[in-house]
């Protein structure tokens, strides 16, 4: 059998140093079968490469519980930095990495041991909607769950603070961008 196996992460509303969260969708024959979202932590050890890689992770413990022998799964991320790590073309250089890339080869070589192909491969942003929406749901639970300040979104998702790359200015953007594209001032301090 045949399994896609999409997953990414954020780190919200700050990257480095805020609540990182991840998701992934596995699916075949054109369904989504299993889906999972959490939060890996916060704070100044977490980013978005953190986050991506626990995603990673959880979606092939996914996969090792699913697939049998002969079964092929693609795995498919956003994330340039994750896929080129895990196919060789990029070496790991970042301690905090170090050890979450050991635990997905770990993962990733069980299932290879257990007759399951897996490949990987990058994508772009909007074809990794699925998991891209539950990495941000988990971050609006989690906002929700702990009480902490947030704007919510028409949408449904959270307006956390953002700063064009270009201007310098800061505003408030939806956390399930690019499908959401909504924006507001920031508040004035």
């Amino acid at each position: 059998m045949m399994y896609i196996l999409f997953f990414d992460g954020a780190c919200e509303p700050t990257n480095p140093g805020g609540i990182a969260s991840f998701g992934f969708v596995l699916r075949t024959n054109g369904k989504d079968i299993t889906s999972g979202k959490g939060i890996v932590g916060n704070g100044p050890r977490f980013t978005n490469n953190v986050a991506e890689y626990e995603g990673l992770i959880r979606g092939l413990q996914v996969v090792e519980q699913q697939c049998k022998r002969n079964d092929q799964v693609q795995v498919k991320g956003d994330s340039q930095l994750v896929i080129r790590q895990m196919t060789g073309e990029y070496q790991v250089r970042s301690p905090r990495i170090i050890p979450l890339h050991n635990r997905a080869k770990q993962v990733r070589n069980r299932l290879r041991h257990q007759g399951v192909k897996v490949s990987m491969r990058w994508i772009p942003r909007e074809q990794n909607w699925r998991a891209d929406a539950l990495s941000h749901d988990a971050f609006d639970d989690y906002c929700h769950r702990e009480n902490l300040p947030y704007v919510g979104c028409v949408c449904g998702g959270t307006l956390v603070p953002r700063k064009n790359k270009k201007t310098g200015h800061r505003f408030l953007g939806c956390s399930r961008f690019p499908q959401c594209r909504r924006t507001v001032l920031y508040p004035q301090e």
